[in-house]
């Protein structure tokens, strides 16, 4: 959060733990503010009617501004790289996973449908849990197969 040259810093989490407490009923949400994202909630419904908000957990010495999506650049690649981390976990290789970014289907489409998401999506994001995670295991498996 900014406000002119102040910054208000608080230590974003990197630990997949909170993972371990999502749901098929959580979605992943960030806002689209002007090209980039600094925040990107899990949001998990609770049985007594209450909302669960985590913060996504971001790779260890990422930018404050790391989370961003509805372009093809760089940080939205940061935000890919999160996502797969978060939904494969840190003994998946995600950065190796990521090089799907740039692998095109002969139709000139992303091979990562996750990736497609990400670069295509404009306005709010939000990704259910279980797609993520069907998304993600899609791309390591497409990495293995090479």
């Amino acid at each position: 959060m900014s406000f002119g040259d102040e910054w208000s810093l608080a230590e974003w989490p990197a630990s997949l733990q909170v993972t371990d407490t999502w749901t098929d009923k959580t979605v992943l949400a960030g806002d689209h503010d002007g090209g980039t994202t600094t925040t990107l909630l899990a949001l998990t419904p609770t049985d007594d009617g209450r909302m669960q908000v985590d913060p996504v957990p971001l790779p260890a010495r990422s930018d404050r501004d790391a989370f961003a999506y509805g372009y093809g650049g760089g940080t939205p690649g940061t935000t890919y790289q999160a996502l797969l981390r978060t939904a494969l976990g840190n003994d998946s290789n995600p950065a190796r996973v990521a090089g799907l970014a740039r692998e095109r289907d002969t139709d000139g489409t992303p091979v990562s449908q996750l990736w497609a998401a990400l670069s295509t999506t404009k306005g709010p994001l939000r990704l259910s849990w279980p797609q993520l995670q069907l998304w993600a295991r899609a791309d390591r498996k497409h990495m293995e197969e090479r």
